[in-house]
């Protein structure tokens, strides 16, 4: 016999239901997230999870679906009013996400010698027709920009410089591979309608100086110090020059030697110059970066990675951020982990000062001294106990992207012992005055737009 309910059989209760993932899809890749209300929240969520929108503007990232009720089937932008609204409606199951680059306006570059000769040129001029190129940075950055015959490259760096707010004489211009020249216009150079330009923002390996320490209760030592540098940047400074050196085009090549005699008291003797210095200083700038190319066969073992100066670059993952009125107090303390003494520590930070306050927050890292080594190859002959070489990348962060460096600004409230952890230091031997030591500082400042 069938059962019947009775009227006093309890009310069964229905619980909410439980939401799949968001899933969200980027050229054609999907990925599922967890759904979160914040707006700013969910913009990390999915640059963190789709890596082909990690380097995107956060504001440039737009979010679309089709399955509003009233509108299924039509694609509309979801708005950071209305994402809390809809993130937990049961028909939204997908969003697709696009980047919002519009094409602009090609920008109007009136030629750089346009007082020179006004009149014997004004009829000239006239008869010239504007054309666009592109201004296309090596790192994915591009401007549209009209020009014409006689526009001249120093023009374009200006255009770059005011642009990017960076410093003129520093932005690299190139044209079918080639380097071009200040006073080189795009008639001479052949430049013609659609073309691409190539630029890039030369950096600057900061003033690394060399430091050797025979042990202290032992005689001077006498040294070769040998530095030779990767493809991506070439020396534009040394102290002291060796005769030798040929500097050609601000560049004194890639590689460069010094024979000095180490005192236990760290004063060095340069035998070329006859001069007496406290450390050996060079610098490098920049080269124009090389395609990445994958490697012809799969590897069966890791390769080490290399610091490409040329690339350098920091972000949330390997960084601390902090205001810049905390930065000279933490970097003392850092570089006090890293075994720099006194006269070293306060050499590097008043070296980089002025550069650090510029900014209201920096973002700044150590770089592994094995990645380093492969940018910059330090052999001095004899042999030391330990080489140490410190080399900090830093940039400035606005405060708009801030949320975007959460993971950077809780590491800043860590121990700074870790620093020697990254790098690679053994504290206990590269402090040892019985030893002959090597000590090595410098840094880079990244620049973003």
């Amino acid at each position: 016999m069938a059962r019947t309910k009775t009227s006093g059989s309890k009310p069964q209760t229905q619980s909410a239901p439980v939401l799949d993932a968001l899933v969200v899809e980027y050229n054609q890749r999907k990925v599922a997230i967890r759904r979160v209300a914040d707006y700013p929240a969910i913009l990390i969520a999915i640059k963190r999870s789709v890596r082909a929108l990690a380097q995107v503007a956060t504001e440039d990232i737009v979010i679309k679906c089709n399955t509003l009720p009233e509108l299924e089937g039509e694609y509309v932008d979801i708005s950071e009013d209305a994402w809390p609204d809809l993130v937990f409606r049961s028909y939204l199951k997908k969003v697709v996400v696009e980047v919002d680059t519009p094409v602009p306006k090609p920008v109007s570059l009136a030629p750089s010698n346009a007082r020179a000769h006004r009149s014997n040129l004004q009829e000239a001029r006239i008869s010239l027709p504007s054309f666009s190129v592109t201004l296309s940075s090596f790192s994915g950055e591009e401007f549209y920009v009209s020009v014409r015959a006689d526009t001249s490259i120093r023009t374009l760096r200006k255009f770059l410089a005011r642009k990017c707010h960076g410093c003129e004489e520093r932005y690299n211009i190139s044209y079918d591979g080639s380097r071009t020249h200040d006073h080189e216009t795009m008639g001479h150079l052949g430049i013609e309608e659609g073309d691409r330009i190539d630029w890039m923002y030369e950096l600057v390996g900061g003033k690394p100086v060399i430091y050797l320490s025979p042990p202290e209760s032992g005689p001077s030592i006498d040294a070769t110090v040998e530095l030779s540098l990767s493809a991506s940047w070439s020396l534009s400074a040394l102290y002291p020059i060796n005769p030798d050196s040929t500097r050609v085009n601000s560049s004194y090549g890639q590689h460069t030697i010094w024979t000095v005699r180490a005192g236990p008291d760290g004063v060095l003797y340069d035998k070329a110059t006859e001069a007496e210095v406290s450390y050996l200083y060079w610098e490098a700038t920049t080269n124009p970066p090389h395609p990445i190319s994958p490697p012809a066969s799969p590897r069966s073992t890791p390769t080490l990675a290399e610091f490409d100066p040329s690339r350098a670059q920091l972000s949330a993952r390997d960084s601390v951020l902090l205001p810049v009125d905390k930065v000279p107090a933490y970097l003392d303390r850092a570089l006090t982990a890293l075994t720099l003494h006194t006269e070293a520590r306060t050499s590097f930070i008043t070296y980089w000062l002025p550069s650090l306050l510029k900014h209201e927050y920096v973002a700044l890292r150590f770089v592994p001294q094995l990645e380093y080594d492969q940018a910059a190859r330090l052999i001095v002959t004899p042999e030391p106990d330990v080489v140490t070489r410190v080399f900090m990348v830093f940039r400035g962060v606005d405060e708009k992207e801030m949320f975007e460096w959460a993971p950077a600004i809780g590491r800043s409230g860590e121990n700074v012992a870790f620093w020697g952890d990254v790098v690679g230091i053994d504290a206990n031997v590269a402090l040892n005055p019985s030893l002959f030591r090597v000590l090595e500082w410098g840094g880079m400042e990244v620049f973003t737009r």
